[in-house]
Parts: C-alpha cells; sequence; structure tokens
C-alpha cells in the first residue's frame, strides 16, 4: 500500500464508509496515519468486585466480568436502534444499552462471561446502567489493559474500532520511508518512522508515546 492511496483499497471499505471518513477529511492511507488519537485510555487492572461495585460513583470508569444469563434483545424507537442487555455483577443489577449496533445481540453468547468496560450511571442505590460499554474476552481484555487504548473523533456511523482497525491496516502494509538521515537517528536514539507511527496510535505507555511525538 502506498500513502496516496485511496481508503478505498482497505479491504472492509466500501462507498458507505469511505465517505463517512471523508466527512473528517480522511481519503487516504496518509491522512489515516497522520490521524491522531485525541486521548488515549488505560483500562483498569483491577475488574470491579461486589463490593467496588457497590460503591462506585456517577460516571466513574469501571470494568466488570459478568457471565450472561439472559439473551440481549432489541427494539426499534423511530429510526433508533436499541439493544439492551440485563444482568447481574455479583447481587448488583447491571442494565446495558447500545445505540444503532444491532450486531451485539448476536456477538453476545448466553452463559459465556464477558468484561464489559464503559462509564456508570447509578440508578437507585443498588442498580448500575452502562450506555455503549466496549465488550472484551477475557483473554482480549488481559492482553488491552497493559497498553495505551486510542480515542479518535469520530462521526455519526464511524466507530472507534473501525477506525483502530483501519490504522492497524495501515501501518501493517505501508512502507514508510524514512526521510531522516541514519546518523541521526541512530545519534538521537530516535525510533524509526514507522515505529514512530505505531507509537502514535497504540503506545505501549506513555513514555513511548512522548518518544513517538518528538520523532514526529
Amino acid at each position: 500500500m502506498k500513502l496516496e492511496d485511496s481508503l478505498q483499497t482497505i479491504k472492509g471499505i466500501g462507498d458507505k464508509l469511505y465517505k463517512l471518513y471523508n466527512k473528517l477529511d480522511l481519503f487516504c492511507a496518509e491522512d489515516l496515519l497522520f490521524y491522531y488519537p485525541r486521548t488515549y485510555v488505560r483500562y483498569p487492572d483491577e475488574i470491579a468486585s461486589l463490593s467496588q461495585t457497590a460503591e462506585l460513583g456517577e460516571g466513574e470508569k469501571a470494568a466488570f466480568f459478568i457471565t450472561v444469563n439472559e439473551s440481549a434483545r432489541s427494539m426499534k424507537k423511530g429510526r433508533m436502534s436499541l439493544t439492551f442487555l440485563s444482568a447481574f455483577c455479583g447481587q448488583i443489577p447491571v442494565d446495558m444499552v447500545w445505540f444503532q449496533s444491532p450486531y451485539i445481540k448476536s456477538s453476545i453468547k448466553l452463559h459465556e462471561s464477558y468484561i464489559f468496560y464503559g462509564t456508570v450511571k447509578k440508578e437507585g442505590q443498588n442498580k448500575i446502567k452502562l450506555e455503549q460499554p466496549i465488550i472484551f474476552t477475557t483473554e482480549k481484555y488481559q492482553k488491552q489493559k497493559d497498553s495505551l487504548q486510542p480515542v479518535y473523533s469520530i462521526t455519526k456511523g464511524l466507530t472507534n474500532n473501525q477506525i483502530k482497525k483501519d490504522v492497524h491496516t495501515v501501518l501493517g502494509e505501508t512502507n514508510l520511508s524514512d526521510y531522516l538521515p541514519k546518523e541521526i537517528v541512530q545519534k538521537r536514539n530516535l525510533p524509526q518512522r514507522t515505529e514512530a507511527f505505531s507509537q502514535i496510535h497504540f503506545p505501549r505507555d506513555f513514555d513511548s508515546l512522548r518518544i513517538a511525538r518528538n520523532r514526529l
């Protein structure tokens, strides 16, 4: 893949998705590489225990280990597609809702366990609501919590996960030439250009992010 190649050369990006990227002034592979995250999140090392769940405050972010014992359900409200899941974290009821994400229903399997990460909304003393929580398998959560996760500016219809996926593709398939002389890179202990872009989008830690920013 070349930097000037259209985003439509990326597998999975058709006309509809391409037009959503265009709304963000993103047209080619180079545009996506320079579309840096607006912030980063680090998922908590600890999953909320029963006692912690009861003590969580409004607006706090937390991860919950939940076994799904009730099927997710979907409904339409005007043009809005809603998907609901009711579950328990220990004995604490947790109600979850996703907007315009009908695929969620089929992705959550009955009697399987997942980690749900999101912002807490309290409903009374002993009930929690999560809007648009991110869903992880335990294995995937363990991998992602050890690094910073990018958060991009998005537009309606384009998800953060879609951008992450496409950035991964560009990084993996684009040959980036380095415009700095090799001597300067070595003397200043700078990362290669490809590595710098990788650490801008998917930094191991804040030190790696700082070094990547200095390089680019």
